[in-house]
């Protein structure tokens, strides 16, 4: 259960992560992300925001899959560093 005093934005982007992660562990077939998203949200009345398309979510779960990769690969004493443009 996520903290009721986030700002939306935070709570809609805690439960797309939450959903990716899940998605990227099991693997599962026909696992539509926005859908449960949106539903999640509706059933929360937390707002959907719509800059998420299929297309911006299929480029964040492919980097997703890049940077487990990356991170899965480092042997001990490694690290990886993410760098994040504004």
């Amino acid at each position: 259960m996520l903290p009721k005093y986030l700002y939306p934005e935070a709570l809609f982007t805690e439960h797309l992560v939450n959903l990716l992660l899940i998605d990227y562990v099991q693997s599962a077939p026909n696992y539509d992300i926005l859908k449960i998203l949106k539903k999640i949200l509706s059933d929360n009345n937390l707002p959907f925001i719509a800059v998420l398309t299929s297309e911006r979510l299929g480029i964040i779960e492919e980097d997703l899959k890049k940077q487990m990769k990356q991170w899965k690969g480092l042997c001990e004493n490694e690290r990886l560093e993410l760098i994040f443009e504004l």
